[in-house]
């Protein structure tokens, strides 16, 4: 069993396996909570952490704490000193990844060194950020600084080895003229023992690929995703098919090379694979650019897929315009167990193919996004007819979603009613949705009464009056963001908050309150029985947000801790002279329905 710090009201140190420790906890705290679970926490997560220094660290060996059972460590953004690492060496003895180490202004940390300090512990993950530690690297024309840059990586690169002898997972960011053909050699050497890699930005081509393979142990790699490594076409890829049978993760991103025979080459010779994701353009999901691959994903590969990959559990496919309902039937019929797909940018998928995705008897996560083609009746129809799946993100182009429902939520009545006596209570919990009106957010909501996470993002054209909707039909609502979307919030709203938000912990407003009174929302922090935070953007809104934390304080156990965020952003408009004022203030408290019971944020 696991558990979150934030949100566990338990004491039980047996429970705290997997903690994430809050933003604003100190260092005092921090000591004390430690001390208590040194024995059984087995990951920490501080890279929230806001108020931690490097005294709180240095601390945990000079009390004599040894956490025997702590495997992983993500540390604060706030880059900490070499010396930090070093000593926390010692009281660590079964690391095996340390994640999140930041090179700093005053070159006092080296986040290779910092993992090789880890001489006595079974280090398995090594995280490389070349370009960030050592600095940029011209690939064409590099002079002697360059050089020099590349030397000193690699002779750090050759410490990890010596002290680390058991890295099983390397990932690189921004490797651009540190990982080329001849870096590859090289990490192949000292790490001929890697299963997962994971390359960003790098400078590598086929033949550093060939190179990698003729060094690790053959068949080993279970695991590759490579996002814009280089100059990587088919042959590549063939290469690491030939050479990766057991494979069971693929990743490919910006390789507009490659083409869709790579791509079914790969599906026939590696049948174990149970994640894929493909985007062989050369662009990033969001961007909107001219830029095209040589050859579409399509049909076949889907066909190749379905064919061959069995096992399959995980797919995300970007940017093409020649997968339609044939390709995804084939991939319907072949991946029985298919659980989480992602189309982002497919021009040819519509009802159809969600026709037959809605027959994946495992699907749990479906995430559409820019799919022209789709429209409310698809995606109501999908909903209807497979309550099993859990996690819904819908991202509309299609005008069809601001238009009436009215007909369609009267064919879905008389559907339900009539055709199908046998219909079960869909059970998705977490729905996200862009550019879609009020009128298909309703009855979304009324379909997936269960929704228990609602994130509604820009274009969606929605009221006050729907959100109230929202909250009457959906009893279990847990979190409410509103933070990206244009609505102007009104008391009623909050009424309704306080009146059916019964279950609701989780509430961002966004820019919303400019017409609320930080009177109405104190009563909600007041009457809410469940609310443990709330964010909004107060600048230029006249609320003061001391008045809201007195308000936490005196209803929530005397403890509030607030975050703020401010700056100007740009209106759009005028050449972006109009500055908004943005204050996004964070609250976090004890639940009501926790305060006065003897539990409440460990922390």
């Amino acid at each position: 069993m696991s558990t979150n710090v934030w949100q566990s009201m338990t004491q039980d140190a047996e429970l705290w396996r997997f903690v994430d420790v809050p933003s604003y906890v100190t260092d005092r705290q921090f000591l004390d909570r430690l001390t208590a679970i040194q024995g059984v926490v087995e990951e920490l997560d501080c890279s929230r952490c806001e108020q931690l220094t490097q005294e709180a660290f240095l601390q945990l060996p000079r009390e004599g704490l040894v956490f025997a059972k702590l495997r992983k460590l993500l540390v604060p953004v706030v880059p900490l000193p070499n010396l930090v690492y070093e000593c926390l060496a010692g009281c660590l003895p079964a690391l095996e990844e340390l994640a999140n180490v930041q090179p700093n202004v005053h070159n006092t940390c080296d986040p290779l060194k910092c993992q090789a300090y880890f001489k006595k512990s079974p280090m398995k993950v090594l995280h490389d950020m070349p370009t960030s530690a050592y600095g940029h690297i011209r690939r064409n024309l590099p002079d002697a600084a360059d050089k020099q840059r590349k030397a000193r990586w690699e002779a750090d690169l050759a410490k990890v080895a010596i002290s680390c002898n058991h890295i099983e997972t390397y990932t690189c960011s921004r490797g651009s003229g540190y990982l080329d053909d001849k870096g590859l050699e090289r990490l192949a050497v000292l790490f001929p023992g890697l299963k997962n890699i994971e390359l960003q930005q790098c400078s590598i081509t086929d033949d550093g690929l060939a190179k990698l393979f003729a060094y690790n142990r053959s068949g080993n790699v279970g695991r590759l995703k490579l996002d814009k490594p280089g100059d990587l076409t088919d042959r590549g890829v063939r290469t690491i098919a030939d050479n990766c049978p057991n494979l069971t993760c693929f990743y490919l991103s910006r390789c507009g090379k490659v083409t869709s025979s790579a791509i079914r080459y790969v599906a026939s010779k590696c049948p174990h694979i149970a994640e894929l994701s493909l985007n062989n353009t050369n662009q990033l999901p969001g961007m909107q650019t001219s830029a095209v691959p040589q050859q579409d994903l399509n049909n076949g590969c889907l066909a190749a897929i379905g064919e061959s990959c069995a096992r399959l559990e995980e797919l995300k496919i970007y940017h093409t315009a020649s997968i339609d309902v044939e390709g995804v039937s084939k991939l319907q019929i072949g991946c029985k167990r298919l659980h989480s797909v992602m189309l982002y940018n497919c021009g040819l998928v519509d009802d159809q193919c969600l026709e037959v995705l809605s027959q994946l008897a495992a699907l749990r996560s479906l995430v559409l996004v820019d799919c022209q083609r789709v429209t409310p009746k698809g995606v109501v129809n999908l909903i209807v007819k497979n309550p099993d799946i859990g996690a819904l993100t819908l991202y509309c182009s299609s005008k069809s979603f601001y238009a009436d429902v009215a007909p369609l939520a009267e064919e879905v009545y008389n559907t339900l009613s009539g055709e199908m006596r046998g219909f079960r209570l869909n059970g998705l919990q977490s729905l996200c949705v862009r550019g879609v009106g009020g009128g298909f957010l309703r009855l979304l909501t009324v379909l997936c009464s269960q929704v228990t996470s609602l994130d509604l993002r820009e274009a969606c054209l929605v009221t006050s009056e729907d959100l109230i909707e929202v909250l009457v039909t959906c009893e279990r609502l847990k979190t409410l963001d509103l933070s990206s979307v244009a609505v102007t919030l009104t008391e009623e709203f909050l009424h309704a908050v306080c009146q059916h938000g019964l279950e609701l912990s989780h509430l961002i407003l966004g820019n919303g309150v400019r017409r609320l009174t930080q009177e109405v929302l104190g009563d909600v922090i007041k009457i809410a029985p469940s609310l443990a935070s709330i964010t909004m953007n107060v600048g230029g809104t006249g609320i003061d947000e001391q008045y809201l934390v007195r308000m936490a304080q005196r209803f929530h156990g005397g403890k509030c801790h607030l975050s703020t965020d401010s700056q100007d952003v740009s209106s759009g408009g005028g050449g972006g002279q109009d500055r908004v004022p943005q204050r996004v203030v964070e609250l976090q408290f004890t639940p009501l329905k926790y305060t006065g019971s003897g539990f409440g944020p460990v922390w």
